[in-house]
């Protein structure tokens, strides 16, 4: 179960590199962006990336490793250099987005500012930063936090920025000067109405219950989130692996079975969930490995499944 849940993470970092999704967020929660088309988003995103391989639909920047405090390693799950409207710069946010797989125990928002902290720090020296003392170049840090299964806070979507406070003689700095770092922090719910806000936006990719091909239908629809036939697979693997409930039913018969002695609980889960991934097309090999049900279990149920149909 860690392999696959090890799969899914590196998916959600895969999708999360998407251009298309990409823009989706960033034009609903970047203020500096709120304005643009997503086609000029997308020339925003692209253009000013470097030491990577931009190939097709993805941005190769997954898994980025941080040295710039010695002995102090972080690796962002996604991280991008983007550029500004109305900017000479190559450079004019930098934008890091992290996958959780539920609200870990730890303070979620403080390590999300230590990120953004060292998103600031590692600017000084860097090529796409600023040398010496010339902390007018210092760009902004977006860190954008989705914390995909947080049962107590579904449909959250909270944002902490530097806001500026005059509490003596009325004397206001540009917002340039101080709009630094933004932290953004989201638990997709998918409870939610059918609205189109980000939320119910990544509810689709990371929260849904749905059959994956009105995930896809949706996703085109309501957000013109056109995917290229390699993409849709991609997202059907995702949706008939994990539908995310589906997947706290099975962990959760798991503990409930361990608990009361029983197995019962566990297997039912897992012969749902194996049901709908053969209704979908999956193979037998992948609903045995993410059901963990015997290929031999798997094969009479497909049989079973068959069966009926054909009555």
């Amino acid at each position: 179960m860690e392999k696959n849940a090890h799969w899914y993470d590196e998916q959600c970092k895969k999708l999360l590199s998407n251009k298309k999704i990409i823009v989706n967020i960033l034009k609903r929660e970047i203020s500096e962006y709120k304005h643009l088309s997503e086609d000029e988003i997308l020339k925003l995103i692209s253009e000013p990336q470097f030491n990577r391989k931009n190939q097709g639909e993805y941005l190769e920047t997954r898994n980025v490793e941080d040295y710039s405090i010695q002995g102090e390693l972080i690796v962002y799950d996604v991280l991008l250099y983007a550029g500004l409207p109305d900017s000479d710069d190559a450079v004019g946010l930098i934008i890091n987005f992290e996958a959780q797989g539920s609200m870990p125990n730890y303070s979620v928002l403080k390590r999300g500012f230590y990120y953004l902290s060292r998103l600031i720090a590692r600017q000084k020296g860097h090529p796409f930063g600023f040398q010496k003392s010339e902390y007018s170049k210092l760009k902004k840090a977006v860190s954008i936090w989705i914390c995909r299964t947080d049962k107590k806070r579904k449909g959250m979507l909270n944002v902490y920025a530097i806001q500026e406070e005059s509490r003596g003689t009325q004397v206001r700095f540009p917002k340039p000067e101080y709009d630094v770092m933004q932290l953004v922090v989201i638990s997709p719910d998918d409870r939610m109405p059918e609205r189109k806000g980000t939320v119910e936006f990544l509810s689709l990719l990371f929260g849904q219950v749905s059959p994956a091909e009105n995930v896809i239908e949706r996703l085109e629809k309501e957000y013109g989130v056109m995917l290229e036939e390699r993409e849709k697979k991609e997202v059907m693997e995702m949706c008939n692996w994990s539908m995310a409930s589906r997947l706290d039913g099975i962990e959760e018969g798991r503990k409930k079975g361990k608990r009361e002695g029983k197995r019962e609980g566990r297997k039912e889960e897992a012969v749902k969930i194996a049901r709908k991934m053969l209704m979908h097309g999956q193979s037998a090999e992948s609903v045995c490995c993410f059901t963990e049900l015997s290929e031999a279990e798997v094969l009479h149920l497909k049989e079973t499944m068959n069966s009926v149909l054909l009555s």
